[in-house]
């Protein structure tokens, strides 16, 4: 799953969740500009910290 325009339209970074690919997926993602997740529990953690409480991430 990839969201281009970030969680928050103009306000949040690029970011995909590639849950089940190999570890040399996340790296061309990466390269295209998004933050990658391995999956869902790293991606909630980022939602958490850095999104909804950003001040703790």
């Amino acid at each position: 799953m990839t969201r281009a325009d970030g969680l928050q339209p103009g306000l949040a970074e690029p970011v995909a969740i590639l849950p089940n690919e190999p570890a040399e997926m996340l790296s061309p993602a990466s390269a295209a500009g998004f933050r990658c997740f391995a999956d869902a529990a790293e991606f909630r953690r980022h939602v958490e910290t850095g999104i909804l409480n950003p001040e703790t991430g």
